[in-house]
C-alpha cells in the first residue's frame, strides 16, 4: 500500500483551506481504496482523496465538520457493508447533519440486489454503484464520479 493512502482522518482545517475538491471514501477494503485512489490518479482527477476504513471513524469525521465552509466540495463514496457502523446508517447520519445533508452520497457495493439499491436511494444516496471487477472498471467509475459529482 503506498504511503499516500492513509487511514488518517483529515483535520477540519485541511478541508477549509483546501482549494481542491474532496472525495471521502468510506471503505473497509484497503485493496478497493487503493484501486479507487489509483483510478482517480489514472484519469487525472484534480481532487483530494480521503480514505476512512470503518464506520465509527466515519461518524467521527462527519461530526467533526462544524461549519458550512468545512462541508463545501465534499462528495462521499460509501461501502454498504462496512464494519462497526454500516453504510446505510452513515447515510442517515449525513442526511441529518446540518452542514452535510446536501452532500452527494454514492453507495458502492458488491451486491446487485434490487433491495439494497432501493434502500440506499431511499435513505438519501444519489447513486448506487456495483463495485467494478477489474482496473478498467475502477478508472471508468473514477471518470464518471469526477465528471458528475466531485
Amino acid at each position: 500500500m503506498p504511503a499516500s493512502l492513509t487511514r488518517e482522518r483529515m483535520r477540519l482545517g485541511d478541508l477549509q483551506t483546501s482549494s481542491r475538491r474532496t472525495f471521502v471514501h468510506i471503505e473497509d477494503s484497503a485493496e478497493d481504496a487503493y484501486l479507487m485512489q489509483g483510478a482517480f490518479v489514472e484519469c487525472g482527477a484534480d481532487l483530494t482523496y480521503q480514505w476512512i476504513s470503518d464506520g465509527t471513524s466515519a461518524m467521527s469525521f462527519i461530526d467533526g465538520i462544524t461549519s458550512d465552509s468545512g462541508a463545501v466540495g465534499i462528495t462521499f463514496l460509501i461501502d454498504v457493508n462496512i464494519p462497526l457502523v454500516n453504510g446505510i446508517d452513515i447515510v442517515r447520519h449525513l442526511r441529518a447533519h446540518t452542514f452535510l445533508r446536501r452532500a452527494p452520497i454514492i453507495m458502492l457495493s458488491t451486491s446487485q440486489q434490487q433491495f439494497d439499491q432501493q434502500l440506499a436511494l431511499m435513505h438519501g444516496a444519489v447513486e448506487y454503484v456495483v463495485k467494478p471487477g477489474h482496473v478498467d472498471g475502477w478508472v471508468a467509475l473514477a471518470r464518471h464520479l469526477d465528471e458528475r459529482y466531485v
